[in-house]
């Protein structure tokens, strides 16, 4: 054959150390343009990003010579130098040390790119914490309810 055939999409959430309502909205708006040039750098492409206080919801299409572990760290610590930049962050930032992702059908882009687009109102309704449990169920990811981030 010859030739390479992927097509690989990933829903990430990614939440900052302890919960901590961290993420301001000028924050967000800054940190979305960070995440797209770190993908970028990688060869992978940002299709959604939308986040709360206290969490970040990112959809990518993975570069298929990249490992979602090593695009998740380079997010994390590319976004983390530039957080701590930023006015009022007092030298303080961290991510959580673990990250959910979920693999996502061409056929659903539409839908998780909608879904992470509602966030603001989502979480008028629903905690993080449960938004995470729904997701682990859904895709029947094993969870122990005491070590949810």
């Amino acid at each position: 054959m010859g030739q390479y055939f992927s097509r690989h999409y990933d829903h990430i959430i990614i939440a900052t150390k302890k919960r901590r309502p961290d993420l301001s909205v000028a924050i967000r708006q800054g940190l979305k343009d960070v995440v797209a040039q770190a993908l970028q750098h990688r060869k992978c492409s940002m299709l959604a990003f939308q986040g709360t206080a206290d969490h970040i919801h990112i959809l990518i299409e993975l570069h298929r010579n990249k490992s979602l572990s090593e695009i998740i760290r380079d997010i994390k610590s590319l976004s983390t130098q530039w957080i701590l930049h930023q006015e009022g962050a007092n030298g303080e930032f961290s991510w959580q040390s673990g990250w959910a992702a979920f693999s996502v059908s061409h056929s659903n882009l539409g839908s998780v790119i909608e879904f992470i687009g509602k966030q603001d109102d989502l979480h008028q309704q629903m905690s993080f914490r449960d938004e995470l449990m729904s997701f682990l169920t859904k895709h029947e990811v094993p969870f122990d309810k005491r070590y949810i981030f």
